[in-house]
C-alpha cells in the first residue's frame, strides 16, 4: 500500500515542476521587454503661399473707343502685368478677365464687341504671336466664383483668359521666385455698329488671378 501512494507522489511532484518553469519562463520574458516611446511630438508647418500682381503700364479704359480690325487691335498700346511666386511652393495660377457692370445711366459696352489679346513676354520682348480672342466663350458669372474677387459687387462676368505655372523662391531668404509677364490688349470688335455700340459708351475690367499650390518637375 506504501509503494502504491508513491506511485502517485512522483507524477504529481513532476507537474509541480513543469508549472514552476512555466511560471519562471513567462516571468523571465517579461523583465527582458521593453517599450519605448517618442518623446518629441510630430509636428507639420504649412509653408507661405502667396503670388504678387503688378503694373508695369497704365490700365486700359475705353471710353468712346471705335471698332477696328484685329490687326489694329493687336498693333494697340498694351497693358502690362507680372505676375510673381513670393513663396517656396511651386503655384499654378489661372487668369481672368473681370467685366465691370455699367456705373448709373452708363451704357456698358456688350462683351460680344469686345476683343482680346494675352501675350508672355520674357525681356520685355513678346513672346510668340498674340492672337485675336473674343470674350463670348467660357464666361463665368455666377455668384459662388465671382465672390473670389475683391470687386465681386461690380462684376458682370467672369473670363478665364490664360494661365501658366511658376516657380517658388529656393528658400526663404531668396528673393528668386519665378515670375510670369504678360501683354493684354483689348479693343471693340470690327462688327461694332452704331447701334450695337452707341457713341458715349464704355467697358470696364480687371485682370484677376487665382492660384493653387502645385509641383514643378525637372525635366
Amino acid at each position: 500500500m506504501g509503494n502504491l501512494r508513491l506511485k502517485y507522489r512522483i507524477p504529481l511532484a513532476v507537474i509541480a515542476i513543469l508549472m514552476v518553469m512555466t511560471l519562471f519562463m513567462g516571468s523571465s520574458y517579461a523583465l527582458w521587454k521593453t517599450t519605448a516611446y517618442q518623446e518629441s511630438e510630430n509636428r507639420l508647418d504649412t509653408g507661405c503661399f502667396e503670388i504678387s500682381f503688378s503694373d508695369q503700364s497704365d490700365s486700359i479704359h475705353l471710353a468712346n473707343a471705335y471698332p477696328m480690325e484685329d490687326l489694329s487691335g493687336l498693333r494697340s498700346t498694351p497693358y502690362i502685368f507680372t505676375i510673381k511666386n513670393t513663396c517656396t511652393i511651386d503655384a499654378s495660377f489661372t487668369l481672368y478677365l473681370n467685366t465691370f457692370k455699367p456705373v448709373g445711366d452708363a451704357t456698358k459696352i456688350a462683351d460680344q464687341y469686345i476683343k482680346y489679346a494675352l501675350v508672355r513676354m520674357e525681356d520685355d520682348e513678346e513672346v510668340g504671336a498674340a492672337s485675336a480672342s473674343s470674350l463670348t466663350t467660357d464666361a463665368t458669372s455666377n455668384a459662388n466664383f465671382t465672390q473670389q474677387f475683391e470687386n465681386a459687387s461690380k462684376i458682370s462676368a467672369s473670363y478665364e483668359i490664360g494661365g501658366g505655372v511658376i516657380k517658388g523662391k529656393t528658400d526663404t531668404t531668396t528673393n528668386d521666385g519665378g515670375e510670369a509677364k504678360f501683354a493684354l490688349r483689348i479693343w471693340v470688335d470690327r462688327d461694332a455698329t452704331k447701334t450695337t455700340v452707341p457713341y458715349g459708351s464704355t467697358f470696364e475690367a480687371e485682370v484677376a488671378s487665382i492660384a493653387y499650390a502645385t509641383t514643378i518637375t525637372n525635366s
